[in-house]
């Protein structure tokens, strides 16, 4: 499976406050190991996201290889997963994100919601609950 990720309120606060999201290094981890591939969707310009993401791997928040993911430009309205080089169909990847309204309308099934990350004291669990629902293949509804 291919999955999108979305960085500003997904992974790390957002661009301006680039705080990374509790369990964020695990979560990428256990991603990568079940994932065919990832790749950034993501509002932030691509060099900005370059540097946040140096910056989280020199912070230890996040494994090396997540500053050199492939960035994946979209189109506004809706982030579409057939923009991903590659899919062919939208089954073929997930979109983990926090914002709904950046969803294609046709591809909500096809993305794993999670709470944006607005946690000041450090007790966010998205990331961790995220891992489960990868480590054991369920869906949110589930």
């Amino acid at each position: 499976m291919i999955v999108a990720l979305d960085l500003g309120g997904t992974l790390i606060a957002d661009q301006f406050d680039p705080r990374p999201r509790p369990h964020l290094f695990d979560f990428l981890t256990v991603l990568r190991w079940r994932s065919k591939r990832i790749v950034i969707m993501t509002t932030v310009p691509e060099e900005k996201f370059r540097e946040i993401a140096w910056r989280l791997v020199d912070q230890g928040a996040a494994p090396g290889w997540f500053a050199q993911l492939e960035y994946v430009p979209w189109k506004q309205p809706h982030k579409d997963l057939l923009q991903i080089p590659g899919v062919k169909d939208k089954s073929e990847a997930l979109l983990i994100h926090g914002h709904e309204g950046y969803i294609h309308p046709e591809q909500h099934d096809r993305c794993f919601k999670i709470e944006t990350f607005f946690d000041q004291d450090g007790t966010d669990q998205e990331l961790a609950r995220l891992i489960a629902l990868i480590l054991f293949g369920k869906r949110n509804e589930d």
